[in-house]
């Protein structure tokens, strides 16, 4: 008898899932936010009848969608809910979560803007096994990944979707020989969502952390400075060779913005002011009439 499956989170990832989800069993059930429904009919499947659109595990349908239903396996991957017990009972095999960073470095809900923040030069996936505790059961399988020097959250999260049928793979393996069971979470690094706090640039920090604080943003959080009394927001930075000065100084070369950090000075590419819209560093400089600090 084929094994079944019941897959809940995000279609995009869950689309690249599939293509190693046959050894676990080809039948397959899908618990989706409703904001991603149209996602998941373009991406996977036009016919509803294995799916749940739902907002919150609340909701009547979720219950009567599982209610008489029992799962093999169950797979989450993100969604950012926390999965309620009554569901995780469904699975007699085995219920896991895959999560965007190598646990227990970077359990929590944004793994991305961590990883990146903190220069981070090698991430990975991690399966695991699912708890009502976010990112907290024991290892399953996991492969590792490089992030490039100029990877944004965004390209790391996409990156991750390729690296899913590799994953799946090794799951199969570990859990076919019991692998996982020793490999508990016992030093657990779990981070919060990021707040405005987190996404502020100190002009006194290192011109690389403040490079990565912006790709860290990017495309999902405002990262928010101050450039001559000026709130506004960073989309992109370059580091250069010219020796710090006083942390948030101005230079103006050639035309271009130049702020100092603790040890260089960075190049403002990109910059949103609110209401006012996109402009490049130049452009700024002119339109704001700014002059050297």
């Amino acid at each position: 008898m084929s094994n079944s499956n019941l897959l809940i989170g995000d279609p995009k990832h869950i689309q690249y899932m599939l293509k190693s989800l046959k050894m676990f069993g080809t039948t397959n059930d899908f618990l989706i936010l409703e904001k991603n429904q149209h996602q998941f009919q373009r991406l996977i499947n036009n016919d509803t009848a294995n799916v749940c659109f739902f907002n919150s595990f609340s909701d009547p349908s979720v219950l009567r969608f599982i209610d008489k239903k029992n799962y093999d396996y169950i797979f989450v991957l993100i969604i950012g809910l926390k999965i309620p017990q009554a569901i995780i009972n469904k699975a007699s095999l085995g219920a896991f979560n895959i999560h965007p960073s190598l646990l227990p470095d970077f359990a929590g809900p944004c793994p991305w803007f961590w990883v990146i923040k903190n220069n981070v030069t090698m991430s990975g996936l991690t399966m695991h096994v699912l708890t009502e505790e976010f990112d907290a059961g024991d290892i399953v399988a996991q492969v590792k990944f490089p992030l490039h020097e100029l990877e944004t959250a965004g390209t790391y999260q996409e990156k991750c979707k390729y690296y899913l049928p590799q994953l799946m793979d090794k799951a199969y393996e570990n859990l076919s020989h019991s692998h996982y069971i020793n490999k508990k979470q016992d030093r657990r690094h779990y981070q919060k969502k990021p707040s405005d706090k987190d996404c502020l640039i100190n002009w006194a920090s290192s011109a690389k952390d403040v490079d990565a604080l912006v790709r860290a943003c990017n495309p999902w959080f405002a990262c928010k400075a101050v450039i001559n009394s000026i709130p506004c927001e960073l989309l992109e930075v370059t580091i250069t060779n010219r020796k710090a000065s006083i942390p948030g100084e101005i230079k103006i070369i050639n035309g271009q913005l130049l702020v100092s950090c603790l040890d260089f000075f960075v190049s403002i590419n990109i910059i949103f002011k609110n209401l006012e819209g996109f402009f490049s560093g130049k452009n700024f400089v002119n339109y704001k009439n700014i002059n050297e600090s």
